[in-house]
């Protein structure tokens, strides 16, 4: 394998990856989920910010099949660094929930069925 065939092959998964999450973006999720198991409801995610996240990783991956050929390199990277971060702030709750968990959602309101009403047993 010669190693100008690397940044092809980067450049391919990630756009597979890109086209995947804009895709994930536009389905609709399945309104019929099992119910919520945790005390703190979870951050939803942004749909457009999924969406414009996945561009930006468009934009790196014709970078990277496009090599030292394609004129628009710069402009590209930076309109991707642009739609990477303004993907990444418009979903920056969902990201910390995920990551971090409730340990910074102290402040986040419990849902209704959580309340001292709803509970069937005292907590000790």
């Amino acid at each position: 394998m010669r190693a100008e065939t690397i940044p092809l092959i980067l450049g391919l998964l990630l756009f597979l990856m890109g086209a995947a999450m804009i895709a994930d973006a536009i389905v609709a999720d399945d309104p019929e989920h099992a119910s919520e198991r945790r005390s703190r409801e979870r951050p939803e995610r942004s749909r457009i910010g999924q969406g414009v996240f996945g561009g930006g990783m468009l934009c790196v991956a014709a970078v990277l099949i496009g090599r030292d050929q394609w004129r628009l390199t710069t402009l590209a990277i930076a309109v991707a660094v642009v739609l990477v971060v303004v993907g990444v702030g418009l979903n920056l709750r969902y990201i910390r929930g995920s990551l971090l968990g409730p340990v910074l959602g102290r402040r986040e309101k419990r849902r209704e069925s959580d309340t001292a009403a709803g509970r069937k047993t005292p907590r000790p």
